[in-house]
């Protein structure tokens, strides 16, 4: 990579754009995240480079070195003649993952593997489709931590694509990437000329409104529902964006963090939030077209801006003529009773596949736990209180029949994994599942209740029973 840097700055007398440089990245198997690189021009009479540098060309190198270049675990280094004078480029990187592929095989399939370092947990792996699409790499399971390994499916026509892999951060449980690399088929050709993307843009519309207008129709190309474009949160992520503009301008890249958790709050949305994500960063000399094809290349951003499930889009952004365009995009996925409803057959379908019997019986629901839910969702109870009480309603009087019940996590139902026994061990279960939820200031987005109820068999002596408390 420092080689091929070198021969860019030699031939051009400037850095590759980003989405070049990511291409130069990926031919060179560089993981991408983590790395930076410094130079040094050395001036002389040509011949600099003819013989071994001597100490003092050594003690000037490695002290500017030390000055500009923090720590890493990984380096490259190339010397060469620049005109009558040398250039010794230094590459640098601390990846948090090790990355290669497999070239894809007839069925378009290719195996992603490599390691994860520093505290990493639960990676996933996307890989770009077409135009605007995404697709879910499949993980493959017969490798254990920190190893990894998946299979992303390229689709027809595609000669090359690219895939992230990402992964949670254990101790602040913040998914992020850690690895890039462009995947190929064995007929792919590197094309002859460099052609820098730049979306369309319409000239006749604002930035904010150009670039949600071009999101749109991609999504539309998707067969996606449209954003609604949300004024009053953009509004609220102006200032913030104006913060993290100048934090990241200065190549800080985490600082805006905080800044960017408050956006993804959505104080401005008015409806309860399910989640959000947020797209940003820097075009450095460049304008909203080049902001927007970096994006539009990056796996994790394209899928968050055409992700299905996304409601609305907020939007602000930022120019500096010494810098370049910037923005900060938010999606935010609102709570609604159809998707309620859907995380219930979710439940469901999770409760049958984990179950050696399967044979169930699903009633309706009883109207003492659906009032329970709606106190939870307009505030008046907690999910333990209410649902504790409906429980006690339904049990009242000498009937053969006796209801219990257990919160889940959303986390228990997506890995289907840790169901509480008294959902697999009877032979026939008779269960039925009641979603809400709830909106609590101290978290970001709103709470998802999942309340699975069950008849099992009455004590003899009745005591105050309640469900088991949700897990967070």
């Amino acid at each position: 990579m420092a080689r091929e840097r070198a021969s860019f700055l030699e031939r051009h007398d400037a850095s590759p754009d980003e989405i070049l440089e990511q291409d130069i990245l990926g031919r060179c198997l560089v993981p991408e995240y983590g790395s930076g690189w410094w130079g040094r021009l050395l001036y002389s009479d040509g011949t600099l480079l003819d013989s071994p540098l001597s100490s003092e060309v050594l003690a000037d190198i490695t002290t500017n070195l030390q000055k500009s270049v923090p720590p890493f675990t990984v380096f490259g280094l190339t010397a060469r003649s620049l005109g009558a004078s040398a250039i010794v480029l230094f590459q640098y990187g601390s990846p948090r993952a090790s990355i290669r592929a497999s070239t894809a095989d007839e069925g378009r399939s290719v195996r992603v593997e490599g390691g994860l370092r520093g505290g990493l947990v639960r990676p996933g792996a996307i890989i770009n489709q077409g135009e605007f699409g995404t697709e879910d790499c499949q993980r493959n399971w017969g490798m254990a931590l920190p190893r990894y390994s998946f299979t992303c499916q390229m689709a027809p026509g595609d000669d090359e694509a690219l895939v992230v892999v990402f992964a949670i951060e254990e101790a602040a449980n913040w998914e992020r990437p850690v690895a890039h690399l462009p995947v190929r088929t064995a007929s792919f050709a590197p094309p002859s000329e460099y052609q820098r993307p730049r979306p369309n843009l319409s000239p006749h519309l604002g930035t904010a409104e150009a670039i949600s207008t071009f999101v749109n129709d991609a999504r539309v190309s998707l067969g996606r529902k449209p954003f609604e474009f949300s004024p009053e949160q953009s509004a609220v992520m102006e200032p913030l964006y104006e913060k993290a503009f100048r934090i990241t301008a200065g190549g800080d890249w985490e600082g805006d963090r905080e800044l960017r958790m408050e956006a993804l709050r959505g104080t401005g949305i008015g409806e309860p939030i399910w989640w959000s994500r947020s797209v940003s960063g820097i075009a450095f000399d460049g304008n909203a077209s080049d902001w927007l094809a970096y994006r539009l290349r990056d796996p994790m951003w394209r899928k968050a801006l055409m992700d299905p499930r996304g409601d609305r889009l907020a939007l602000t952004t930022q120019a500096d003529p010494a810098v370049g365009f910037g923005a900060l995009a938010t999606i935010y996925s609102l709570v609604t009773p159809e998707r309620l409803l859907g995380l219930s057959d979710d439940v469901m379908e999770v409760v049958a596949d984990a179950r050696e019997e399967p044979k169930v019986e699903l009633p309706e629901n009883p109207p003492e736990l659906l009032k329970a839910a709606a106190s939870v969702a307009s505030g008046e109870s907690s999910p333990e209180s209410a649902f504790a009480a409906s429980l006690a309603q339904l049990n009242v009087g000498s009937g053969s029949d006796y209801v219990e019940g257990v919160f889940l996590s959303t986390a228990q139902i997506s890995s289907g994994a840790e169901l509480p026994d008294e959902l697999l061990d009877p032979d026939e279960l008779t269960y039925g599942v009641v979603t809400t939820f709830y909106e609590d200031p101290s978290e970001l987005w709103a709470h998802v209740v999942v309340f699975v109820w069950f008849l099992g068999e009455r004590p003899e002596k009745l005591t105050s029973v309640s469900p088991r408390a949700p897990m967070h």
